[in-house]
């Protein structure tokens, strides 16, 4: 029998109609991100008194972990950010026939309602399954050199040695983020016709990021039908943005924002290739922010830096605390 290879493990996902109900079709290969999952056990150990080694090794909790790494994609996003964030409906965009919006924003209360995915892993000798796949936390990260996603996802138990769909599996589409298409804003709350993002270009920002933390916790319960969780709630998380910028009038300016509590409105705005007419593939990023640490001054390739991290926060003016939308032609996941 011939030997498993590493270079042959595919991983494709398609989304559920129900967590934990396995998907029979609609299996996508994502073009670039990488997709790893390990099992997780939790063991009870028990060593009775006076021996010296244990004498049982107990299961309590079984479950798979993924992480997932890989550039920035445009059409994989809303595969990424349907988890994360929740499901949305995407709209047409401007006179486009086929551009469509992804917009993605948290409820301010109440819950949001995550898509999740059945993800199948290997190749014809062996494969596995994971039923329940939720990316519960991301970090979308920019800088000149790369525009990168490195996240996790939790899902049920590894079923081992299943046959992996090969009907109507489809590549998702190749557009990936240029690191040399990405602008940053920065700006204080504006009442006139411009708006508020996108106003005030950060001309000498070097590398930033958006982290979303932990999303949801399983749920485990006593019921032998059910061999991993059972579902998931909601947590309370700190999403973030860091900004690294020298360390020059503009980039020292956030030190007084910090000491006067006041809120930034900040905008991330990635452009690709047209899509139709004059509507571009984009990825954008906004979100209200409030200084919540300051680094150390650092080198950056010869410019004096500084980076500073700001908690995002909910803006009652605004009325969100932060949005992603992605502008790609699709429909549907």
């Amino acid at each position: 029998m011939p030997d498993r290879s590493s270079l042959n493990q595919l991983v494709q996902i398609a989304p559920e109609a129900t967590p934990g109900t396995v998907a029979t079709t609609g299996f996508k290969r994502f073009a670039t991100l990488a997709v790893t999952p390990g099992m997780k056990m939790n063991f009870n150990e028990y060593r009775p008194q006076g021996r010296k080694v244990p004498t049982l090794e107990l299961v309590n909790k079984e479950w798979t972990e993924a992480g997932i790494t890989g550039p920035l994609v445009f059409q994989e996003a809303p595969y990424i950010l349907s988890s994360l964030i929740g499901k949305t409906t995407p709209t047409s965009e401007g006179a486009s026939l086929t551009a469509k919006r992804w917009t993605f924003s948290p409820n301010d209360f109440g819950n949001d309602d995550p898509q999740t995915f059945t993800i199948q892993q290997g190749e014809d000798l062996r494969a596995h399954q994971m039923k329940y796949g939720l990316v519960n936390q991301c970090d979308f990260t920019w800088s000149r050199e790369a525009v990168e996603v490195n996240g996790n996802i939790i899902a049920q138990i590894l079923e081992d040695d299943i046959e992996m769909n090969d009907v109507g599996v489809t590549d998702i589409a190749l557009k990936p983020v240029q690191p040399g298409k990405v602008d940053v804003y920065m700006d204080n709350w504006d009442t006139d016709e411009d708006g508020t993002f996108g106003q005030s270009q950060l001309l000498r920002h070097l590398e930033g990021a958006l982290r979303i933390p932990n999303r949801y916790n399983p749920i485990w319960v006593v019921n032998s039908a059910h061999p991993s969780f059972d579902g998931h709630v909601e947590i309370a998380f700190a999403p973030e943005i860091s900004l690294t910028m020298e360390a020059d009038a503009a980039g020292m300016a956030l030190l007084a924002d910090a000491r006067a509590g006041n809120t930034k409105y900040i905008e991330m705005l990635a452009e690709g290739p047209i899509i139709d007419g004059t509507v571009h593939y984009s990825f954008r990023i906004r979100a209200a922010c409030q200084v919540k640490d300051v680094g150390e001054f650092t080198d950056a390739e010869g410019l004096y830096a500084i980076e500073f991290t700001l908690g995002i926060v909910y803006d009652p003016t605004w009325g969100n605390e932060f949005v992603v939308d992605v502008v790609v032609p699709l429909a549907a996941l």
